[in-house]
């Protein structure tokens, strides 16, 4: 995994997904070269590996926490205990729905105004739309537009189905059109 991080690092953001144990020691002990971790929405009630990651320092991480089907209540309540039990430089709220195939009314657009106004923290958004579809394309784009900050989106780099996201993935010649756009309107 450190050789791995270590080279990403060289040219890109690496976060990691945490979810266990063993992604906290991943985490550790390339602490240096990772930007911020992600927790998904179904990983919020693990009060045990919040504890655990208690003694990382992440003074100058980013937190994201995927709120995915989770009301507002529930939202202020995990988003208290996170940044009180990791004060991470930045959290960031993110907007995501994984289901197969992801119908675009399920893709969490009409959440930003409210999370915004809510809780004025930057947001991040992971479609999980058919990665086929000219969606997988502008899904993203309108989310920036709403002033969605962080873009996640899956690319296969061969072309094969990977063993996870394979649905939602997208090839690298869409990912370039995808990325050209997002330049374009100021999103990195």
């Amino acid at each position: 995994w450190k050789s791995i991080i270590d080279k990403a690092a060289e040219t890109k953001g690496v976060w990691l997904d945490v979810s266990n144990a063993y992604s906290v020691k991943i985490l550790k002990q390339n602490l240096r070269s990772i930007k911020g971790i992600k927790f998904q929405a179904s990983i919020l009630d693990n009060i045990l590996l919040i504890k655990e990651l208690k003694s990382v320092d992440f003074s100058d991480k980013t937190v994201i926490i995927n709120i995915a089907s989770l009301s507002l209540e529930q939202i202020e309540a995990h988003l208290k205990f996170i940044q009180t039990s990791l004060k991470a430089k930045q959290t960031v709220l993110q907007i995501g729905f994984q289901d197969y195939p992801t119908k675009l009314e399920d893709s969490g657009l009409s959440k930003i105004k409210v999370l915004q106004e809510k809780f004025n923290l930057p947001l991040s958004f992971a479609d999980h739309i058919d990665g086929t579809h000219e969606d997988a394309i502008d899904l993203p784009v309108a989310a920036a537009l709403k002033g969605v900050s962080i873009i996640e989106k899956h690319v296969m780099c061969s072309g094969e189905k990977a063993k996870y996201d394979h649905f939602s993935s997208v090839i690298p010649s869409v990912f370039d059109v995808l990325f050209k756009k997002l330049h374009n309107i100021g999103v990195e």
